[in-house]
């Protein structure tokens, strides 16, 4: 079986075993990037050497996005509860194919799940994002709003007490920075992506200016 059927035989069990669409389109997408990476290969001749090689390739990535049409590719290298995500879905895949008899052993058995320091958010999964963005496609102002807010904070990682302080004068829309307060009084500086700068634009254009709030 070719790495490109188990995955997608895997999706199709997560569905029949009840569990979300979502979810097996959360396994589709990450485990697409390990088939990248390794080629289309049988499943049964990836090694616990190929996962190491594909964690750390996930570790030393300089950019995000890159796999994806969702959002632009932006400076910066994975989380770490990316990589942990991506690491949980070939763990499963293979602890499948193991259990239901496809492949003699588990190559991912010895692979270690990567800790995310606390604190740390979630990696969202790409369909959900693009999901929410589709929900504000309209030129209406509350769509402008929502859909400002999603792209900022997706884009930033920032929290939702730094958005919900920001305003017009933190940021720098030429630079594509931005200055968010955040546990208190500690201030930082993030970068956001020129769709975010857009939506940014577009909602500045038309909000209430009795405020000088974002």
């Amino acid at each position: 079986m070719l790495l490109s059927e188990a995955i997608e035989a895997l999706a199709v069990a997560t569905i029949a075993d009840g569990r979300s669409l979502a979810t097996a389109e959360g396994y589709r997408s990450k485990l697409a990037q390990l088939g990248a990476f390794l080629g289309d290969v049988p499943a049964e001749q990836v090694t616990v050497t190929d996962l190491r090689r594909f964690v750390a390739d996930l570790r030393g990535r300089e950019t995000r996005y890159a796999h994806t049409a969702a959002r632009p590719e932006v400076i910066g290298g994975l989380s770490m509860a990316t990589v942990a995500s991506h690491v949980r879905s070939f763990k499963r895949l293979f602890k499948w194919l193991h259990e239901e008899g496809l492949i003699a052993s588990n190559p991912a058995l010895r692979i270690k799940q990567p800790k995310v320091p606390r604190g740390e958010p979630k990696a969202y999964a790409v369909e959900d994002l693009q999901r929410l963005l589709q929900a504000t496609a309209g030129s209406d102002p509350v769509n402008l709003r929502n859909r400002a807010i999603i792209l900022f904070l997706a884009d930033t990682g920032c929290r939702v007490a730094g958005l919900a302080g920001l305003q017009v004068a933190d940021l720098d829309m030429s630079k594509q920075l931005a200055k968010v307060t955040e546990k208190g009084s500690k201030t930082r500086k993030v970068p956001f992506s020129e769709p975010t700068r857009a939506a940014l634009a577009a909602w500045l254009a038309i909000r209430p200016s009795e405020t000088s709030h974002v």
